[in-house]
């Protein structure tokens, strides 16, 4: 929780910078936040392991799937003049989490 807490806070205070990032790298810039940043973090939430060769094929779905659904979310987030509220996002992602049965993590 806290690790995704912190990227959103990074997004919110360089948003500008993020989205014209985004607009000019495109789908370089999702996929390289999803195999660089979030895949890793993705395996060690859900599997306990960084370590991708040790993932069965369907353990290795559902961490692309998670990184895929945070960087979309990122970059939504990013794009749109949502307002950042750290306590909301906070209770929206210890929910989430919550909901995933990770909220031990």
């Amino acid at each position: 929780e806290a690790w995704l807490l912190y990227g959103m806070e990074l997004l919110e205070r360089d948003r500008v910078f993020y989205r014209r990032v985004a607009a000019v790298w495109g789908r370089e810039f999702v996929s390289a936040l999803e195999e660089e940043v979030l895949r890793p973090r993705i395996a060690r939430l859900f599997y306990d392991t960084e370590d991708f060769r040790r993932l069965d094929d369907g353990q290795t779905f559902c961490v692309r799937f998670g990184a895929k659904a945070v960087a979309a979310h990122a970059l939504e987030f990013i794009n749109s003049r949502q307002s950042y509220d750290p306590a909301v996002v906070q209770t929206n992602l210890h929910c989430l989490l919550g909901t995933l049965k990770l909220n031990e993590a």
